[in-house]
């Protein structure tokens, strides 16, 4: 059965769309560390840096695994992982990419609304 230019189409903008992400989680990783090194509050960024770093390996696993299927279809219906282990489908590799994502930007924007940015200083 021959993939439609519809399916193909599907995969490689979904290779779009997860690179784009992996650029921002990495921005914002560095963000981190270059706060860490002022004068501000490393336990405060502690889980927000856990949460992107988390992200960006989902993310990770879900564009390395990409070239291996021929149809979105057949990659949204097999389990992915990394090194040989295949835990997840890609919704659930998706899904815990995105909620880190936004529990380590949550946790970052209640900071600042709720502490002001004083809270955030040793």
């Amino acid at each position: 059965m021959e993939n439609s230019n519809s399916e193909n189409s599907q995969l490689s903008n979904l290779m779009s769309y997860t690179i784009f992400h992996i650029g921002a989680y990495i921005t914002l990783l560095g963000i981190i560390i270059g706060f860490s090194s002022k004068n501000l509050d490393e336990t405060f960024f502690t889980p927000p840096f856990i949460c992107y770093l988390l992200a960006g390996i989902c993310g990770g696993i879900i564009a390395s695994n990409i070239p291996e299927y021929p149809s979105f279809i057949k990659f949204s219906q097999t389990k992915i992982g990394f090194w040989g282990v295949k835990l997840f489908k890609y919704k659930t590799w998706a899904l815990i990419e995105h909620l880190a994502f936004w529990v380590g930007t949550l946790w970052i924007a209640l900071g600042f609304i709720f502490g002001g940015s004083s809270a955030l200083l040793k």
